[in-house]
């Protein structure tokens, strides 16, 4: 089944409160995560769900997920490659905390000058991350966050109250739950073959 496939990865093991990777995805179920996460879609096409849009990804295409949003993927008719970066918020806030509660208005970079932008600094940022260069964590930070001051001066965004954080965070919490509850029933009950064979 497709969503034995299904995975999640915040480790900010190479880096403090920073992982970048790649990922074909196929599917993924509504879920939420602490990390801000940004996407660029290398190949293919791929279904972006959020609460209550659909969008279509294509090629070249860079996605904002916030904090605790919860969102899902579906793959289109051909495959897909994801260059992903889950941002930790101790990355930004503790330059400035009011970063914390920061919200894109903005799901999808429209094309444009910025996209372009973005995605050159990015592409750079993952090419130090994965290269055993001399103070690869300082250059990659440095992008990064030039990569959120960029979205910051360019994007419309909210700051979320703490009720609405709080909120935010006890629905992903409940939704990642009882998928995952879900996903062990799935897995692990036997199918009704397996009873009339016994």
């Amino acid at each position: 089944m497709e969503n034995k496939k299904e995975f999640e990865i915040v480790r900010h093991t190479a880096m403090s409160n920073l992982e970048i990777f790649f990922v074909e995805m196929t599917a993924r179920s509504p879920h939420g995560h602490e990390d801000l996460e940004i996407g660029i879609l290398l190949e293919g096409g791929l279904n972006l769900f959020t609460e209550n849009e659909q969008y279509i990804l294509q090629k070249g295409d860079i996605y904002i997920i916030n904090r605790y949003q919860v969102h899902s993927f579906q793959k289109t008719d051909s495959p897909n490659l994801i260059l992903a970066f889950q941002i930790h918020t101790d990355f930004y806030r503790r330059t400035d905390y009011q970063l914390s509660s920061l919200r894109f208005d903005t799901p999808v970079i429209p094309a444009g000058p910025l996209r372009d932008s973005l995605y050159q600094m990015l592409l750079s940022c993952a090419h130090t991350y994965f290269n055993a260069l001399p103070h690869n964590g300082l250059r990659c930070s440095g992008i990064m966050m030039e990569v959120l001051y960029q979205l910051l001066t360019s994007l419309p965004c909210t700051s979320a109250s703490e009720k609405e954080c709080t909120t935010a965070q006890n629905n992903s919490h409940r939704l990642n739950r009882i998928t995952g509850y879900i996903a062990c029933l799935l897995y692990t009950s036997p199918s009704p073959r397996d009873g009339l064979l016994s």
